[in-house]
């Protein structure tokens, strides 16, 4: 929806029937601030990759069964936060290649 678009800086809500996010932000380079993941989100594949100025608290409420490469890319601190399991939590901060994801 939004991929690599370098004028989007905070990123809208994400309606509560939405179910896949890949790719949805990547390349997003001035992307600050992540939208809330609702509980509905399964699918969060490359959904942050390559946001460098992603930082702050990434809020996801969402059941993921895929999530690849999610954080991949970002450089600034993000904290992980929501209903998401600690497992899913791990997964995504290894996803990110400089260890700046933190649960």
């Amino acid at each position: 929806a939004f991929h690599d678009c370098v004028s989007l800086k905070n990123a809208s809500a994400i309606p509560g029937t939405v179910i896949n996010l890949n790719g949805t932000f990547e390349g997003c380079i001035n992307l600050r601030k992540a939208p809330i993941i609702p509980e509905s989100v399964e699918h969060m594949y490359e959904t942050f990759r390559n946001c460098k100025s992603l930082t702050g608290t990434v809020v996801i409420n969402g059941n993921l069964l895929t999530s690849g490469r999610c954080f991949m890319g970002t450089e600034q601190p993000i904290y992980l936060s929501g209903a998401c399991s600690e497992w899913q939590k791990e997964l995504l901060a290894e996803s990110a290649n400089y260890n700046n994801i933190i649960y």
